[in-house]
């Protein structure tokens, strides 16, 4: 029966250690528990930065069209009142006429740098923000890489 004690007192010791491992054991699982948990709440998180850059970016990129538009037209305007305004030069004298024309001119191609400067700072924010976002999706993406394979 020696044989038999020797094996039980072999099971009986492992079986200890087993049983100290345990708590150790527990509160690594319960750690890693948390760990996930607050990845995921920060992932969200991301996530929701992310979409509002995307909707900030949409918006930007909306209103720099509209703002294009605008200058085009604008340019247009302005280019066909130089046409007349040089028709009416060459057809008769210096008159009130052609003042008028040239502040009509002087006016539009005022607002129209004011459009491009405006649409220069509207580029500038939608570069930005296409920046910030392609750097926030690279490091969440690296981010649930790295939780992937923690797993």
């Amino acid at each position: 029966m020696s044989d038999a004690d020797a094996k039980y007192r072999k099971i009986a010791t492992e079986y200890a250690k087993l049983k100290a491992q345990l708590p150790v054991l527990r509160k690594a699982i319960l750690d890693e528990q948390q760990k996930e948990a607050v990845l995921k709440d920060k992932l969200k998180e991301k996530d929701q930065s992310i979409r509002k850059s995307e909707q900030e970016l949409e918006s930007l990129m909306f209103r720099n069209e509209q703002l294009s538009k605008r200058v085009s037209v604008l340019q247009d305007e302005l280019d066909r009142n130089l046409a007349q305004s040089n028709k009416h030069r060459r057809g008769r004298a210096d008159t009130g006429g052609d003042n008028s024309m040239n502040n009509t001119s002087v006016l539009l191609n005022e607002e129209l740098q004011r459009k491009i400067r405006e649409n220069e700072i509207l580029h500038t924010e939608l570069s930005n923000v296409k920046e910030d976002t392609t750097r926030q999706m690279m490091l969440h993406t690296g981010r649930c890489k790295e939780w992937e394979d923690s797993k």
